[in-house]
């Protein structure tokens, strides 16, 4: 995606699967938002009405607690929004997912280093957590 317009992707309403990657590293989306890259993906995904948020992570989900540092940690399998602005959850910025929730642009995080998941996602299968 890069510093490419948005009016440059040439099928938006097709029925075609267009994945845009969003990071620390896009200075469009850094400027436009201050440096609150989740809300950049949200914005950019809200303008070429995308239907959902990828969020790739290290784990295989969204926990109550951080599961590299606790072993106790519980994985929420599915999440409202309200839930994930109330829980103050650290995955997301909350303008991020009030935007989401405002939208009704559903997020999946998932393990990103998994092999086999983003296709898994692709096809419909249930992976991560889904905050919807």
């Amino acid at each position: 995606y890069g510093s490419n317009k948005l009016d440059q992707i040439e099928s938006k309403n097709a029925e075609e699967k267009i994945i845009l990657n969003t990071n620390s590293n896009n200075k469009i989306a850094v400027k436009e938002v201050g440096k609150k890259i989740h809300t950049a993906a949200v914005l950019r995904a809200i303008e070429i009405n995308a239907d959902v948020i990828l969020k790739g992570t290290r784990v295989d989900g969204i926990y109550n607690l951080d599961p590299e540092k606790n072993k106790d940690a519980i994985k929420f399998e599915h999440l409202t929004f309200d839930d994930a602005i109330t829980k103050k959850l650290k995955v997301m910025d909350s303008t991020a997912f009030t935007l989401s929730k405002e939208n009704n642009l559903p997020i999946i995080v998932f393990n990103m280093n998994k092999p086999g998941n983003l296709k898994k996602i692709i096809d419909g299968k249930q992976i991560g957590t889904i905050v919807n």
